[in-house]
Formats: structure tokens, C-alpha cells, sequence
């Protein structure tokens, strides 16, 4: 079934679980709405599988890597699908959905998130806006487009950030009535708010000597919703907390200069052979482009921050060699699973248990001539 009824019969599940009126806050109605099993369904909430990689990874000093794959989702392959379906949760929470006032759903944001609120838009029969930064090509943009589901490039403003551009039109679009009949989403605002109870059911299947959490950071939905959910669950069970490891491109490092306190020295990757296969986009310094390049989301709450331990800076030989060397064993992962998984290997070969997250397959788009 794939039409607005799909929506009625959400309410109606919240309506008979009384989660309009308690628990209090969201986060809270989220985790219990999410335990009925017809939500769960209709919303195709599932809780991602954990792998051991470190028999696919160069990982040569006693350490061990465990990698949430996000990759595996079924029908959109990325970490953003249970976000988003969460945050139409939220809306329908909220009393906002359905309505027939309210047909488009509006966001902004990057490729992932894109596709995951394209996939809810054709399931519920509804429409969908998506705004994305200028500098993103044609053929990506085009690849995204459906009949119900259109891209709107930011205009440029002299006066942001590139990370602020599209988010600061997506707004003052709003204000101004561009947009009829919308209903914001705002994953860079509340995603991790959203996904705090799917990290929790994470944490339950993880190994409880973990001794570090592994991400990048671009809007700040997995720290804040998945590294987080996971320390506070240990916490709960009296078992210590895996540290929180933010990683960072060296050529964008936000995190770096605002907590220069904690970056850490690890010993570099030894090199890994790679082919310059990729395509290069005019505007931007690289290719993880999930990470914000000059600004951090400063919607992420200064309480998440403060519960970062450590930053470590990986380079562009550091990404790419990893991913090209689990293409090789036939494992596909994007460019800031990469990221991930190349600091991971790093604190690996210090003999650390160490966790992160593959957030998507590799994406042909990225590829040279392409």
C-alpha cells in the first residue's frame, strides 16, 4: 500500500497509544511509538545490523573494528532513511500530519538525505522539496528528481557560509510564501533528537568492552542520536562508555581549531595504493562532502558538544586507500564511510575495540567521467 491512508493509520496507532498527550517530550513519545509494531512497519523502522570488519581491514595490532551498517538498509541504502521516518513520526506526533493542508514535505540538506525523504514522499503519496547546495552537479541533481520529488539549488549569498546558503534559502523561502501547502522536516535541527531511540536499540547488540565510537560530523544527527544514545546506555548498565572520536578531514578542520584541546595523535595508516578515480567539483576541497566544508551546523546543541572527547584528522590518501582496498574484497562504502572506517583502523592499531558507521555504499556519481 502506498498512499495517504498509510498516514491516517499512523495517527490512528498514536491516537489508541495516547503518545499525543504522554510521555512529555519527544525523544520520549518517539522511543514508545517506535515499540508499536504497526508504526515500526509502516515506517520501515529497523535497527541496523553491526559487522566485525577487522578481518577486511588493515588492521595489524590486536585491535578490533565493528561497523553499524547503514549500507544494508533495505530500499534506501544510507543512514538517513530511519531519520527521516522518524521525523514524519515526529510531525505526526506533533499533530501536524496528515493534513491535507500539508501534501510537501520540504527540507534541506545533502544526497542521502535526499533520497530517504524521496522514498517516504512516493510511499505516502505525497510531494516533496528538497534544497541542496549550488555547487552540486547537474547530473546528481537530475538523478534525484522525480515528478513528485524536485531539488532547488540554493542561490548564492556573498554573506554565509556554503553550509548556511541552502538552509538560510530554504527559510527565508518560507517566510516569504514561496513554498504553499509544506511541512518542514528539519533534520539539521532535530534529527538526532529523533534518532536518540534507534541508537539506543543499537547499543543493546554492540560488545560492552568497546573502548571508542568513530564519525564524521555534518549535521550532527549521529553523534548527537547514535554516539550519545550508545554512551548513555552503557551508563545505564554500570559499564564504562565508549569515548566519542569525531573524525575530521584535514583540509576542513572545524572541529579541529574550535576544540584544539582534544585532537589526538595517532599513528598514521601505513599507505595504501589507490587509483584517482574520482571526479572533482569546482567549489569544494574534497569529496566528503556529508562533513560540512566551512562551518559547522551550529544548530547542533552545545550539550552534544561538550560530550566530544577527542578529534582525529585523516587525509585524503587515508580515505581512499581504505576504500579502494575494501572494494577489492568487495565491500562498497561512500566516501565519509571511508573517513570512518580509516581513523576506526587507526585506534584499531593501537589494539582499541573501536566502532563506526558505514553510512552508505559507494555512489557511482563521484566516479571520473562518470
Amino acid at each position: 500500500m502506498k498512499d495517504k491512508t498509510l498516514l491516517e493509520r499512523l495517527r490512528t496507532n498514536v491516537k489508541e497509544d495516547n503518545l499525543c498527550i504522554s510521555p512529555a517530550n519527544i525523544r520520549d513519545k518517539i522511543s514508545s511509538a517506535i515499540q508499536n509494531p504497526e508504526i515500526r512497519e509502516i515506517l520501515e523502522i529497523e535497527t541496523p545490523s553491526i559487522d566485525d570488519l577487522t578481518s577486511s581491514l588493515p588492521v595489524m595490532k590486536g585491535g578490533r573494528v565493528y561497523a553499524v551498517r547503514y549500507d544494508l538498509t533495505k530500499e534506501v541504502d544510507n543512514h538517513k532513511k530511519e531519520t527521516v521516518a522518524c521525523l514524519i513520526l515526529r510531525q505526526i506526533l506533533l499533530g501536524n500530519l496528515p493534513s491535507e493542508k500539508r501534501e510537501t514535505f520540504i527540507d534541506g540538506g545533502n544526497v542521502n538525505t535526499a533520497l530517504s525523504v524521496r522514498y517516504y514522499v512516493h510511499k505516502f503519496g505525497l510531494h516533496g522539496i528538497h534544497v541542496m547546495s549550488r555547487y552540486f552537479p547537474d547530473d546528481i541533481i537530475q538523478s534525484l528528481e522525480t515528478g513528485r520529488f524536485h531539488i532547488i539549488r540554493a542561490k548564492k549569498d556573498e554573506q554565509l557560509s556554503l553550509e548556511r546558503e541552502f538552509y538560510s534559502y530554504l527559510l527565508s523561502s518560507i517566510k516569504k510564501h514561496s513554498f504553499d501547502n509544506t511541512l518542514g522536516l528539519w533534520h539539521a535541527k532535530h534529527g538526532g533528537e529523533v534518532i536518540y531511540p534507534i541508537g539506543k536499540e543499537i547499543a543493546r547488540l554492540l560488545p560492552k568492552d568497546l573502548e571508542f565510537s568513530v564519525s564524521c560530523v555534518g549535521a550532527g544527527s549521529t553523534l548527537e542520536g547514535t554516539q550519545l544514545a550508545i554512551n548513555d546506555y552503557f551508563t545505564e548498565q554500570g559499564t564504562k562508555p565508549p569515548e566519542v572520536v569525531i573524525a575530521e578531514h584535514e583540509k576542513s578542520d572545524l572541529f579541529a581549531k574550535e576544540f584544539s584541546n582534544k585532537i589526538r595523535r595517532v599513528e598514521k595508516l601505513p599507505q595504501l595504493p589507490y587509483e584517482e578515480i574520482y571526479r572533482k567539483i569546482d567549489g569544494l576541497p574534497h569529496l566528503i562532502n556529508g562533513p560540512h566544508f566551512v562551518e559547522r551546523n551550529p544548530l547542533i546543541k552545545p550539550s552534544v558538544l561538550q560530550r566530544i572527547d577527542g578529534i582525529i584528522q585523516y587525509s585524503e590518501q587515508d580515505w581512499k586507500g581504505v576504500q579502494q582496498y575494501l572494494a577489492k574484497r568487495e565491500i562498497s562504502v561512500g566516501n565519509s564511510s571511508a573517513a570512518n572506517l580509516s581513523v576506526a583502523v587507526r585506534l584499531a592499531n593501537q589494539g582499541k575495540k573501536v566502532l563506526t558507521f558505514i553510512f552508505e555504499p559507494f555512489r557511482e556519481f563521484y566516479r571520473m567521467n562518470n
